[in-house]
């Protein structure tokens, strides 16, 4: 068997060593699938990565954690594969295709290794490896999970994503690094009834029986696995258009959209805002937040804001003036990620302070420039300077990079 370990840093002192993925096969795109059932509370996936090989080599090693994999090949014809619309099938009488002679779980680094004869892998060529795979809508928060609300008392649930900082490898098989960015298309199958909504804007809707349809969203930017991101749900937004040409929506279930208005402009004017510090413009061609009940916090997906209703369902003249500032702080950063994370990303999970720093500094910039009033770098002296050199006191305490 090839060499399929995972590579090792080493070490220096008394720090951990860091896990990392063989480098012999690279990302370059992924063609991403995904059936998620709000009954069974179970998903259908197909994946399809064109990997750039760094070596000749005879193995495939990327991340997976509670997926059931199955037909899995290297397609070796230049067409994508005759599907069905889940693309199902690979034609026998078409495309040819390359099995792994084996596979191997290692649970404890959350990896799938696929063995390959000798030298199928030629260094600067391009595959594409295909996978199909189930996974559960869990209930942990993580990877993707149903979120449950209610309905005049009838509890119901949506389909949402949480992939910070490795939970991506629970949706769908991946090289789940921060630095290992790749392009994505994604498509979803829902019911009619159902919204679908990803990173990018929609391409194209194509209708399936019976009361079925599947979204395709176009191709997104460069970016890291822990920033994809989509929803299904029965959905509705409001809509902000203060911010050029590209649309601004808060998304949340039926009946609650208006206690989003103040938060979809909020997101408007500081994407403006932003765009124009920094003087590079939002690359996306829309942004999307939702707010989710069951989610801790907010997560910065590209496109995509997901957080908790608590930070999106307010409005300023009938809630506390802390309250306020808090939520709007929680938008800012949020949206500060676009650039600071999401554009601009870390290698390794061991620099996220860089992340969060920049993005919490630019919070206090921003919004002490839309609201001089609440002081905001004042109480960054109370609220996070003090806490800091407290916490730094501690015998616990830890390397800023760690």
């Amino acid at each position: 068997m090839g060499n399929t370990s995972i590579t090792k840093k080493p070490d220096v002192g008394d720090e951990p060593e860091r896990q990392a993925l063989p480098a012999n096969v690279k990302p370059i795109h992924y063609d991403l699938t995904i059936d998620p059932n709000l009954t069974t509370f179970k998903f259908d996936g197909v994946v399809i990565i064109d990997l750039k090989v760094k070596k000749t080599s005879d193995f495939i090693t990327l991340h997976t954690l509670d997926l059931e994999l199955f037909d899995v090949k290297l397609l070796t014809s230049s067409k994508f594969p005759a599907s069905d619309q889940h693309h199902d099938a690979v034609s026998d009488s078409g495309d040819s295709s390359i099995r792994p002679i084996s596979s191997n779980y290692n649970k404890e680094d959350q990896t799938t290794t696929f063995q390959f004869e000798k030298d199928t892998l030629i260094k600067d060529e391009t595959v594409k490896l295909y996978a199909k795979f189930i996974g559960e809508l869990n209930d942990k928060l993580v990877g993707f999970y149903r979120a449950s609300y209610e309905v005049d008392g009838e509890k119901k649930y949506l389909a949402t994503t949480q992939m910070q900082p490795t939970h991506c490898r629970r949706v769908f098989p991946c090289f789940d690094e921060p630095k290992l960015k790749a392009t994505f298309d994604i498509s979803l199958i829902l019911d009619s009834n159902l919204t679908g909504i990803s990173n990018m804007d929609v391409k194209e809707e194509v209708s399936l029986k019976p009361s079925r349809e599947k979204i395709s969203f176009n191709t997104t930017p460069l970016m890291s696995t822990y920033i994809v991101a989509f929803v299904v749900g029965d959905l509705e937004y409001i809509e902000s258009t203060s911010f050029r040409d590209v649309p601004v929506r808060l998304y949340t279930t039926r009946g609650l959209v208006e206690r989003g208005r103040h938060s979809v402009e909020v997101c408007a004017k500081y994407l403006k805002y932003f765009e124009d510090l920094f003087g590079l413009p939002y690359p996306l061609p829309k942004f999307d937040a939702v707010s989710v009940l069951d989610m801790f916090g907010a997560m910065e997906n590209w496109g995509l804001l997901i957080g908790s209703s608590q930070y999106f369902l307010f409005d300023p003249a009938a809630t506390s003036v802390a309250t306020t500032i808090h939520n709007t702080e929680t938008i800012a950063h949020e949206i500060a990620h676009q650039w600071f994370g999401n554009l601009v990303t870390m290698k390794n999970w061991d620099s996220l302070w860089l992340n969060e720093a920049f993005a919490t500094f630019m919070t206090s910039q921003a919004v002490d420039h839309f609201e001089p009033d609440w002081l905001t770098w004042e109480s960054f002296v109370g609220d996070s300077l003090q806490i800091a050199l407290k916490g730094d006191g501690f015998r616990s305490s830890h390397p800023i990079e760690s």
